[in-house]
């Protein structure tokens, strides 16, 4: 995508009228399934294109669907051999974006880092957690949101270690009635087929690598015994 190409498609997702960002939403899924070639820099400037989408839409519906739309891409769009790359331009822009983002508008932006770890997962249970995926996408969390250096902002990690655990679960239990005893052994049966471990494993790190001293507090204390 050009910058003018860029800038019209964001305009059109940031859009007052509805029926102009569902139809910008199905040409990005269309461009999206159809550009295999795209480099990571390549998604990083579309990533950067739909921070602003995000960042223009103001009322609180659409931000809820805008969010929700952007995180189905991974479930549902991106090709899985591009998964990760479009994954990693995501927290690359989001890390560096982060700061400029005032009070008033954060609240949709950690929306829409729920959104995406919620689809980014489901996308590994669909791939029934492939070996090869999985390492990539446990590198990738390691080598941007959760590396644990000063470079990306606090408030990232820190939000991630609140929801990662309950998008998880989420995905692990949302087809199942919670007191059914029926379904007790198809429970089992979920965490036993769920790579948990090493799903937890960048948090784990981080709670020995990370430079802030609250944030492995928080990590030991509060996610990994939770």
């Amino acid at each position: 995508m050009s910058g003018i190409q860029t800038s019209s498609f964001v305009k059109k997702l940031a859009a007052n009228d509805r029926r102009t960002r569902e139809a910008a939403i199905e040409s990005l899924k269309n461009y999206l399934k159809n550009s295999k070639k795209l480099s990571d820099l390549d998604y990083q400037k579309l990533w950067k294109g739909l921070f602003y989408s995000m960042w223009f839409s103001d009322r609180p519906r659409p931000q809820q669907r805008l969010a929700n739309n952007l995180g189905l891409l991974y479930y549902e769009t991106i090709p899985l051999s591009k998964f990760i790359s479009f994954l990693k331009a995501f927290y690359f822009v989001i890390s560096k974006e982060w700061s400029g983002i005032d009070q008033w508008r954060i609240d949709k932006f950690y929306m829409l880092i729920r959104k995406v770890v919620y689809y980014s997962l489901k996308r590994l249970q669909k791939e029934q957690f492939d070996t090869n995926l999985m390492e990539e996408y446990i590198k990738a969390l390691s080598e941007i949101p959760l590396n644990g250096s000063h470079k990306i902002p606090s408030a990232i990690p820190y939000h991630l270690c609140d929801i990662y655990l309950d998008e998880l679960e989420k995905i692990m239990f949302e087809d199942l009635q919670e007191e059914e005893e029926e379904e007790e052994a198809k429970r089992k049966e979920i965490i036993e087929n769920t790579p948990i471990q090493k799903l937890l494993k960048p948090f784990q790190d981080l709670a020995k690598n990370a430079n802030l001293k609250t944030l492995r507090k928080k990590i030991s204390q509060d996610f990994l015994q939770d």
